[in-house]
């Protein structure tokens, strides 16, 4: 639950994968909510914090586990999908071209080159 992944987050903050569970968590309910897509718009010019509406969360929560963890391809494949949604074709692209880089399974594989067919 999102309540759990924030509390790891608070414990450690340096811990890329306790970002990941963060956006994966804020991400999933994004989506069983319904929400308008534009709320998972992020500024990249703003700080983080763990008080920020949680809509707003997400895409902060990859980029900063990108920093922490780069090789984690659920971080990737999540980014990807948060991107996609938000019609940042160019980011989901290469999100869905590391996770494949760092995995290259037939899921990461379909993902990256499904995208890149559709979107190129």
């Amino acid at each position: 639950s999102v309540s759990v992944a924030r509390r790891g987050v608070s414990l450690d903050p340096s811990d890329g994968d306790c970002w990941v569970a963060l956006g994966n968590g804020i991400l999933s309910s994004f989506f069983l909510s319904q929400q308008s897509k534009s709320s998972l718009l992020v500024s990249h010019s703003s700080l983080f914090s763990l008080h920020v509406p949680s809509q707003l969360e997400a895409l902060q929560c990859y980029e900063k586990a990108e920093k922490l963890s780069p090789r984690n391809v659920d971080l990737h494949i999540n980014k990807s999908t948060a991107l996609l949604y938000n019609c940042a074709w160019e980011g989901s692209l290469k999100s869905a071209e590391r996770a494949f880089h760092y995995d290259r399974t037939s899921l990461t594989e379909q993902l990256y080159h499904q995208l890149q067919t559709t979107l190129r």
